[in-house]
């Protein structure tokens, strides 16, 4: 058997491993964006894009396996993005992006500090996805 050692491969055997929940994962977020723009729910539940960010959140704990080090990369490039934004004075996306910046600091922190979310998304896994491995 062969040692892989490229990134390339590496990236390729996660994506055989996780096509399924890669499919449902965009397949939610096309979903999200097309009530948004249709104006669902919309004197009930709002679909804004934050709560498509939140859910888009949610749902790579559960789906993708994210981790902390996730959430905190995001984090970081959410805040150097709003960092750009603001020196070139575009203060709402600024604002905007500091916005998620937060909530995938907060999304981090919780997956540090409650590491339990990791059993939850296996079990969510093994419920879903049995009949796949068979």
């Amino acid at each position: 058997m062969k040692k892989r050692l490229s990134n390339n491969s590496v990236l390729q055997d996660w994506i055989l491993e996780h096509y399924l929940q890669l499919a449902i994962f965009n397949g939610v977020l096309v979903l999200l964006v097309l009530l948004r723009s249709a104006g669902y729910f919309e004197p009930y539940l709002p679909i804004t894009i934050n709560l498509i960010y939140i859910v888009s959140l949610i749902l790579s704990i559960f789906l993708l396996g994210m981790k902390s080090k996730g959430a905190y990369i995001l984090a970081l490039g959410f805040w150097f993005s709003a960092a750009v934004l603001r020196i070139i004075n575009i203060e709402v996306w600024a604002e905007r992006a500091a916005v998620y910046s937060y909530e995938a600091l907060v999304v981090g922190f919780l997956l540090m500090f409650f590491p339990r979310f990791n059993f939850l998304k296996d079990f969510i896994n093994k419920l879903i996805f049995s009949s796949e491995k068979k």
